[in-house]
């Protein structure tokens, strides 16, 4: 199944398998979702809003309950790896960590000077990274409630962070059109990717290749990179880059970019769901052994009339 957040304040149900349409709720009635996670081992998930709130549903988009968090909106919310806590970055320059039983605000990390655009919550240590307005990109002890460790490198606002399952990679999306990959065991960076006129919105991890990412851009196209390799083919060191993912030439006569603003792997890693300013949901595979390169992003076999056939497409307002 996968769930997606819109602009509305809706919150939509899908199929992941023939994707089909299940179940709509309205769950703010004036504010957009803004961010939306899945908790590790609970059946529950949480949205934030853009007046400060967390909402609780189960996976059947029952709601479960609602607590107040921040006076200002909510731009991204990570979890715990045993669940018990997660962490809220805000517009009001503060990071919370709240406990999800009690619904209780445990903490509050201050030290940004700018809003908080992301944060991710180490997959198995005790450990906070954020991005923020502020240009830097920081990290935590959320026992100690102090930031150990800030990387300044960025010259704009860093909009993500994201660990890789390992934890020891963290990579940051910067609007300075700079994608850069730290190792946390030397606190260093490890590469530094950068776009052409745009800029990286949104990161994602495979969750079984090591050093294997997807990233989506301002432009509306997904690169692939492989940290692994020195220089991939694409301007951007991309191993390989599907230019106008969320604005394909064949669906209009004119191109319009469309931001990426989000990209998720299914946990086997063999689906890839990504979300985009074309209100469009869709949903990538791999080709099968012996298929016909024949999608729209294949430079050599390019047919107007191709759909997709490497993908689902989700269109929300059908």
């Amino acid at each position: 199944r996968i769930v997606t957040g819109l602009e509305s304040g809706q919150v939509t149900l899908w199929d992941g398998v023939d994707f089909r349409f299940l179940i709509v709720i309205q769950a703010f009635s004036r504010n957009p979702v803004l961010c939306l996670k899945h908790f590790h081992t609970l059946d529950w998930f949480i949205i934030g809003d853009s007046s400060g709130r967390i909402r609780y549903n189960d996976n059947t988009l029952n709601f479960l309950n609602e607590v107040e968090v921040h006076q200002e909106a909510i731009n991204e919310v990570s979890m715990s790896p045993s669940d018990q806590l997660y962490v809220t970055g805000s517009q009001d320059k503060l990071m919370k960590i709240v406990d999800t039983y009690s619904r209780t605000v445990i903490s509050s990390l201050v030290g940004h000077r700018g809003a908080v655009r992301g944060v991710d919550w180490h997959p198995s240590m005790s450990l906070i990274a954020s991005g923020s307005e502020d240009r830097t990109t920081a990290l935590w002890d959320p026992k100690a409630m102090s930031c150990i460790h800030s990387f300044k490198d960025s010259m704009q606002s860093v909009e993500k962070v994201q660990w890789d399952p390992s934890g020891t990679l963290l990579a940051t999306c910067c609007n300075d059109q700079h994608l850069r990959l730290y190792d946390v065991r030397t606190m260093t960076m490890l590469k530094d990717y950068r776009w052409q006129g745009d800029s990286p919105t949104c990161v994602t991890f495979h969750p079984r290749f090591p050093g294997m990412f997807s990233v989506g851009d301002s432009a509306g196209s997904i690169s692939f990179f492989d940290a692994c390799v020195n220089d991939g083919p694409e301007a951007n060191g991309a191993v390989f880059t599907m230019p106008g993912a969320h604005n394909p030439p064949s669906r209009g006569t004119q191109h319009r970019a469309c931001r990426v603003n989000c990209l998720q792997y299914h946990p086997l890693g063999h689906l890839m769901a990504s979300g985009g300013r074309d209100k469009a949901l869709h949903v990538w595979c791999r080709h099968m052994a012996g298929d016909n390169m024949r999608d729209i992003f294949h430079k050599h076999s390019f047919d107007p009339s191709d759909e997709f056939p490497a993908s689902g497409y989700i269109d929300p307002r059908s």
